[in-house]
């Protein structure tokens, strides 16, 4: 059993809402407007802060899962939104600092021990490169057109908001759009820009 949950399903818009809401037309981007705001002033980091999955019960779902006959649970870790889904080290963007305030993996491992269910935890850091490229862009069109979305924001931008202390640019990563290919890929429905944009010199 894969338990493919995290703070992306808060948007009730399929797969991939965090890249999703960033780009224009998209269910993603028209439920984020009419949620939470636009993205250049009400971007993911602050879904993050408001994500509280308070009825997710690791321990009544793992027995709901043995029960049904399986033996291995497969737990995200975290997604390619970089956000840690427990008390992580390394992210301070992560489900015990903000949103739940849980350590949603602990929970997990303690309910798969609990129904002696063998479990892995999963990473989904191979696309986390270029993935928030879209967080850079900002609308083409309408009142809000050239406006940078959040993914630009840096940490001194935080000081005296909610998030200050928190450097944005380790939830979001780097603007490759110096990189030719980014640009146009950063809207791509599933493949990343070709590796080649580091070498400027090679066609992909």
């Amino acid at each position: 059993m894969w338990v493919h949950f995290g703070p992306q399903a808060s948007g009730e818009s399929g797969d991939w809402y965090a890249r999703k809401l960033y780009v224009e037309g998209t269910l993603a981007y028209k439920n984020h407007v009419k949620n939470h705001g636009h993205p250049s002033e009400v971007g993911y980091k602050d879904v993050l802060r408001n994500w509280n999955p308070s009825k997710l019960n690791p321990a009544a779902l793992a027995k709901i899962y043995k029960d049904a006959g399986a033996r291995f649970l497969l737990i995200q870790g975290v997604h390619h939104d970089n956000f840690d889904l427990w008390n992580s080290r390394y992210q301070p963007w992560n489900s015990v600092n903000l949103g739940p305030k849980r350590d949603l993996i602990g929970e997990w491992a303690k309910a798969c021990r609990s129904e002696n269910l063998k479990f892995g935890i999963t990473f989904h850091h191979e696309y986390t490169w270029w993935w928030w490229q879209t967080a850079f862009g900002s609308d083409t069109a309408g009142s809000k057109k050239g406006v940078p979305y959040d993914g630009n924001l840096t940490l001194a931008d935080g000081k005296g908001k909610w998030w200050e202390g928190y450097d944005p640019r380790l939830l979001y990563g780097i603007d490759l759009r110096e990189y030719k290919g980014v640009q146009e890929a950063a809207k791509s429905k599933w493949s990343p820009p070709c590796w080649h944009i580091y070498q400027p010199s090679v066609l992909c």
